[in-house]
């Protein structure tokens, strides 16, 4: 059960009004608390400047070991509230690109205080979910995904 991701892929800005360390904080949040720090680091972090100068710190954080991604992926999955459930799978289809990757916008505000949320636009996590091979037709991604919620809210 939970063998269904294969990598997951994070990143989040930090404008120069934020405190950089609390944008870091929040992608660790989303993460279980046994590999928090194992994921720490993998965290990369890039320096850009805006248009009028101002410095913007990029975190990304791209795990492919399967393992490590699987149990990223099933934790911030399992964590969303059935409202996010709901809307997740009520937009599947625009989530997915060709190769069925998932991408998700998550709440950067809801991770820092160590929630999983959807975000509803502006200040968010980017997250990008790439599933196993045999899971490339959408029907069979869908049953899979409602059946890993069944079995992951049995627990």
């Amino acid at each position: 059960m939970g063998n269904l991701i294969s990598k997951v892929y994070l990143e989040a800005f930090s404008h120069a009004t934020e405190d950089s360390e609390r944008v870091k904080e929040a992608i660790l949040n989303l993460a279980p608390t046994d590999i928090r720090e194992r994921i720490s680091k993998l965290l990369i972090t890039e320096i850009t400047y805006g248009h009028y100068g101002n410095p913007i710190i990029i975190y990304k954080l791209n795990i492919t070991e399967k393992a490590l991604a699987s149990k990223l992926g099933v934790h911030l999955l399992f964590r969303l509230n059935e409202e996010d459930k709901r809307e997740l799978f009520r937009t599947l289809n625009l989530r997915l690109d060709h190769k069925r990757n998932m991408y998700l916008r998550l709440d950067k505000q809801k991770a820092f205080l160590g929630e999983i949320r959807l975000s509803k636009g502006g200040d968010d996590i980017k997250a990008v979910l790439g599933f196993l091979p045999h899971l490339k037709d959408y029907n069979v991604l869908e049953r899979e995904l409602r059946k890993l919620w069944e079995n992951l809210t049995k627990r």
